[in-house]
């Protein structure tokens, strides 16, 4: 999955094609794990790609950040 930085490149290029394709996988391996935000953002991101809709990518990408900035991770000894 691309991180931040990656699809504000990809954003900075117009690589729509980039975002949509990134978007599709964050939807899939957010659910996967738990994440449904993650998910709900990479369905927004592939949405928005197709419609080259840079103004809302970069509002999903806020938020994007915003949750992850907010996630505290905790690992656990698993022995």
């Amino acid at each position: 999955m691309a991180g931040d930085k990656q699809f504000l490149q990809f954003l900075s290029e117009k690589n729509y094609d980039k975002i949509r394709i990134e978007g599709h996988k964050m939807k899939g391996e957010g659910r996967g794990y738990g994440f449904d935000v993650i998910s709900d953002v990479g369905s927004a991101l592939e949405s928005l790609a197709q419609g080259k809709n840079s103004e809302c990518i970069r509002d999903e990408l806020d938020k994007l950040q915003q949750y992850i900035s907010s996630l505290n991770i905790v690992y656990q000894d698993m022995d």
